[in-house]
């Protein structure tokens, strides 16, 4: 299977390979929170074992230098979160009744309603048991109903 990240992030394969031998243990020189992500493991190796002995990286962090190993962690960690913060997100197709309802403005049978109407096939979803429709089928339904269906009363409340 091809890798969907471009091959200059190295977080996938550097925590896959600290996971495989056991993950980072505890330390008394490292608090738990300066562990990048989920990498620490109560029964894992020291430190300074998996800096030296993480190959192709232990030559990068000076053959033992946890110090090292913690700032190239951190820093691969970072890229790969930034990647993923603006990598591009498809638009979910189906939604949810419920969810219909809300992002038109409409009654729950208001949804039920047209989608009777408009003959829309629905999905049972899994977990949570809902049905779902396909959002882009559901508004060109709305859009050509004779009639304008009745919107959802939205209260004011006052400051």
């Amino acid at each position: 299977m091809a890798a969907t990240y471009p091959t200059y992030l190295e977080w996938p394969s550097l925590r896959r390979a600290i996971i495989a031998g056991g993950g980072i243990g505890p330390s008394p020189d490292w608090p738990r929170d300066w562990y990048p992500a989920d990498l620490y493991r109560a029964n894992g190796k020291a430190p300074d074992l998996v800096a030296a002995e993480t190959h192709p990286w232990s030559a990068q962090w000076g053959n033992g230098d946890d110090s090292m190993m913690f700032a190239h962690l951190r820093a691969a960690y970072a890229e790969w979160e930034r990647y993923l913060a603006e990598r591009p997100h498809r638009e979910a197709r189906m939604a949810d009744v419920y969810g219909l309802a809300q992002e038109f403005g409409l009654g729950v049978s208001t949804v039920w309603l047209l989608a009777r109407q408009a003959r829309l096939q629905g999905r049972r979803g899994a977990a949570p048991r809902r049905t779902y429709f396909d959002r882009a089928r559901f508004a060109q339904a709305l859009a050509a109903t004779p009639k304008a269906p009745r919107r959802r009363a939205v209260r004011e409340v006052a400051a």
